[in-house]
């Protein structure tokens, strides 16, 4: 009798799922999409097979996101077989449900040719399986079959392209792969026409794909945006829930956006065109108390105008005529609460050390088991954003996809990291490794007009840089996780903060003496002005650095006695201060731009806490300053 195997299926490709995107909603279609194909191997292993990750008590149809890495031992070789090329049949049917009905509905639009190279003929899913003996050590096994998988993937077989392949048009998110959409025309302009005029006919399907005109999709991009009819908050929503939230005291309002909701969904269902005027928000924002569930463009500060204006210049009278009644009721409401504030953050997060922890493992179900806590720990992270109202992408294991608005930004990623590492932490398999993990967050802060693969490649490089960051302050007691926030503004100069728990709680405490008008707005771009000037200052000895230090924090002083607040407050601000310079004591410069960065973050925080709450206080408060100011953090230019 043979021994057990033990065997580890992927799915992909991860970076046309998870990476290539234009909107929100294709982010989270990727997700869901990988997440079911996943589901759909573990639900089709053979029953004497036993389930590692997902862990046993996983229900299958759940609809938590789930990895795209499946594990299971088999009980011998004999039923590897069967086994593997029952799950590869089970993630295949899962696919070609969701590619049939992208097909069914877009059959009108679909190069039937380019399309059934990529289906049925090409490469779309890769599924890649491998399988070791449980013989020995189970770490020494488990080492054994990811290197068999990662040598499995190096030898993928990739097909030659055929010339009319490689003379059609290339997917605009996936630059890679060619297009799918009908080349019908005899110029790019003709083509572009009569595809607009192919979705005024299929309303359903120009909701679902909102094409820009000259936007190509390949295949799978296809599948993300036409096979799920639900839709997910996009960025604007996201961004103005704040604004929206600040409605919820005021009843009469609140009626008249909700009626503005089902005006602009009306118009935008009506209109005979591929781009959609006004996005749901899917099962988000569904609450009774919420004002309005719709993207919200037509709030943002001259976006309504050039609505109408676009309306007008591609025929659309009676749209535009429609709009313009809609700005009268727009104005009306922003005349006393203003425009909201368009700025959102995109949050992403990974844990540091969990696969040291699966290498402890020392047997399969030490891994199932670990497996489950990471389980409740994505549940966790879960609940955090959505109670600082963010919309979660993709949360699984230890791995983190969301959007927040900036209003809950600092708390949220307090709390994330705090739940992450109290849950391991005090886990008693965890502790008996002796590993300490944590949660490196990459956040990219930016307008909701920038684009997508800008903003989230900006979020991928900051993970990377807080990883990085981590090793720096591992050590330091209390140590939680690493965070990088990179600031990506319209206009201007954007920066990075790198630092840990302590970083978050500053800017919470920054933001809070902004919305109390303690700060003034301009009081971080004040801040450096002063850091150009006595960068100047020669640095030749050591008392020429001591009298730039005095100097700085001379100016310092008379910057912030001209500030708002009570003696309290002033002290706090003084404290923060004077502890920054002394951290930065032999770079003074480098003390100035830390606080000046910080502050101008925390000026955008505080935009979002007004929107929220209107109504400040008439006297500002007490706040209590950071745990302990002193710690070092990093500002990048």
């Amino acid at each position: 009798m043979t021994s057990p195997h033990l065997v580890v299926f992927s799915i992909g490709p991860v970076q046309t799922f998870l990476i290539s995107a234009r909107r929100t909603r294709d982010l989270w279609c990727g997700s869901k999409l990988l997440s079911d194909m996943a589901r759909a191997v573990a639900a089709s292993l053979p029953v004497e097979w036993t389930r590692v990750v997902p862990d046993p008590g996983y229900q299958v149809d759940s609809a938590a996101s789930l990895g795209n890495v499946v594990f299971a031992v088999a009980p011998d070789a004999q039923s590897i077989g069967s086994g593997v090329e029952n799950a590869r049949q089970g993630a295949l049917a899962k696919f070609g449900e969701y590619a049939t009905h992208a097909y069914k509905l877009g059959n009108g639009l679909i190069n039937k040719t380019e399309w059934k190279r990529q289906i049925e003929h090409g490469n779309a899913i890769e599924f890649y399986a491998a399988w070791q003996a449980m013989v020995g050590d189970y770490p020494q096994v488990r080492a054994a079959v990811m290197r068999k998988l990662a040598s499995v993937k190096a030898l993928r077989a990739f097909t030659q392209e055929s010339a009319a392949a490689q003379s059609s048009f290339k997917s605009s998110l996936d630059g890679v792969s060619e297009s799918v959409l009908l080349v019908s025309g005899r110029g790019r302009a003709d083509v572009l026409d009569n595809r607009a005029t192919i979705l005024a006919d299929n309303p359903t399907l120009a909701f679902r794909l909102r094409l820009r005109r000259g936007e190509e999709l390949d295949a799978i991009s296809f599948i993300k945006r036409a096979a799920l009819g639900e839709t997910f908050p996009s960025v604007t929503r996201i961004a103005i829930d704040p604004w929206l939230r600040g409605f919820s005291g005021k009843p009469a309002d609140v009626q008249k956006l909700k009626a503005l909701n089902a005006r602009m969904m009306a118009l935008s269902c009506a209109r005979d065109a591929a781009d959609s005027l006004a996005s749901g928000s899917g099962q988000h924002y569904q609450d009774a108390n919420t004002a309005y569930a719709s993207d919200g463009a037509i709030f943002l500060n001259g976006r309504l105008d050039s609505m109408i204006r676009d309306c007008r210049a591609s025929g659309e009278g009676r749209l535009a005529a429609g709009l313009e009644e809609v700005k009268v009721d727009v104005e009306a409401i922003t005349k006393d609460s203003g425009h909201p504030h368009p700025y959102y953050a995109l949050l992403v997060a990974d844990g540091d050390g969990i696969g040291k922890l699966f290498s402890a493992c020392q047997s399969a179900n030490a891994q199932g088991e670990l497996s489950a806590l990471l389980r409740g720990t994505a549940a966790e992270m879960r609940s955090v954003i959505e109670e600082h109202h963010g919309v979660v992408v993709f949360a699984a294991g230890e791995d983190l996809m969301a959007f927040l608005p900036l209003d809950g930004l600092p708390a949220a990623i307090v709390a994330l990291q705090t739940a992450f590492a109290t849950t391991l932490q005090k886990d008693s398999a965890v502790k008996a490794t002796g590993a300490q993990p944590t949660l490196s967050v990459g956040v990219a802060i930016a307008h909701c007009l920038e684009a997508m693969e800008d903003v989230l490649g900006g979020a991928r490089v900051a993970e990377q840089k807080a990883k990085q960051h981590r090793r720096v302050i591992i050590n330091e007691e209390g140590y939680k996780g690493a965070v990088c926030m990179t600031w990506m503004p319209r206009n201007g100069a954007g920066f990075d903060l790198l630092g840990g728990v302590e970083l978050c709680q500053r800017l919470g405490h920054w933001a809070q003496f902004a919305y109390e008008d303690v700060l003034a707005d301009a009081f971080g771009y004040q801040l450096k002005q002063v850091q150009r000037r006595y960068g100047l200052w020669p640095n030749s000895d050591a008392h020429c650095v001591e009298l730039r230090l005095q100097a700085l924090g001379l100016e310092l002083q008379r910057l912030l006695k001209r500030r708002k607040g009570n003696a309290q407050t002033s002290k706090q601000l003084a404290d923060a201060t004077d502890a920054v310079l002394a951290v930065h004591r032999d770079s003074p410069e480098a003390a100035i731009t830390q606080l000046a960065h910080e502050l101008i973050l925390a000026r955008r925080i505080a935009e979002s806490m007004r929107d929220a709450k209107p109504t400040r206080p008439t006297e500002p408060s007490e706040v209590s300053g950071p745990d302990d100011p002193s710690r070092p953090c990093e500002s990048t230019s």
